[in-house]
C-alpha cells in the first residue's frame, strides 16, 4: 500500500499545489479586477465629479444672468415712470397755460386739423374757452357746435363730412410720445434708455 499511498500522496500534492496556484492565480486575478474596478470607479467619479462642477457654474451662471435681467428690468421700469411722470407734467402745463394762450394753442389745433374747415364740439372741460377760440379762425370753413362732449378730457372734435377728429392736448401729446420719449430718456439718463428691454 506503501506505493499507492505514495501516488495518492503525490497526487494530492500535486493537487493541493495546483489548486494553491490557482488560488493564488485567483486571488492574483481578483486583486487586478479590484484595482481596475477601483481605477474605472475612481474615473466614473472624477467624470461625474466635472459634470457636476460643470452643471452647478451652468446653474450659478443662470442665476446670475436672472438677476441681472431683473435688475435691467427694474431699472427700465423706473426710467419708464421718470418718463411718465415728465409726460404728466406736460399735461398739467397746459392746464396751467394763460387763458388767451391756451385759446391760441386750439385755434392753431384746429387750423392744423382742419384747413378746410368743420364743426367744431369743445369738451365739456373747455367749453369756456369755445367764443375765444372761435373769434380766432375763420368763420367762413369753421362753425361752432352748441353741444359738448364729455368723451375727450379737453380741447375738442373737429368734424367733416361725419368724420371726427380729436383735437385734446392729450391726443396731440399721445401722437408725438414716440419720439418725445426718445429726446426725453436722452435728457434724462444720456443714453435713450427707455427704448431698452
Amino acid at each position: 500500500m506503501s506505493g499507492i499511498d505514495g501516488i495518492k500522496t503525490n497526487i494530492l500534492n500535486e493537487a493541493r499545489a495546483r489548486a494553491e496556484d490557482i488560488v493564488s492565480d485567483a486571488v492574483s486575478r481578483g486583486a487586478d479586477i479590484v484595482a481596475e474596478m477601483r481605477a474605472e470607479a475612481e474615473k466614473e467619479g472624477q467624470a461625474a465629479l466635472v459634470e457636476a462642477r460643470k452643471h452647478a457654474f451652468d446653474l450659478v451662471n443662470r442665476a446670475n444672468s436672472m438677476a441681472g435681467l431683473e435688475e435691467r428690468k427694474k431699472i427700465l421700469a423706473a426710467k419708464r415712470e421718470m418718463i411718465s411722470e415728465v409726460f404728466d407734467r406736460i399735461e398739467m402745463s397746459f392746464s396751467r397755460m394763460e387763458p388767451s394762450e391756451y385759446a391760441g394753442l386750439l385755434a392753431s389745433m384746429a387750423v392744423s386739423a382742419g384747413s378746410e374747415g368743420g364743426t367744431i364740439v369743445f369738451s365739456e372741460h373747455d367749453r369756456q374757452y369755445a367764443r375765444s377760440v372761435f373769434s380766432m379762425l375763420d368763420q367762413k370753413l369753421f362753425v361752432l357746435s352748441g353741444d359738448y362732449t364729455s368723451d375727450i378730457p379737453n380741447g375738442f372734435m373737429l368734424c367733416r363730412d361725419g368724420v371726427y377728429t380729436e383735437c385734446s392736448v392729450n391726443a396731440a401729446i399721445a401722437e408725438h410720445r414716440r419720439e418725445l420719449e426718445t429726446e426725453i430718456a436722452g435728457i434724462l439718463f444720456g443714453d435713450g434708455g427707455a427704448q431698452e428691454g
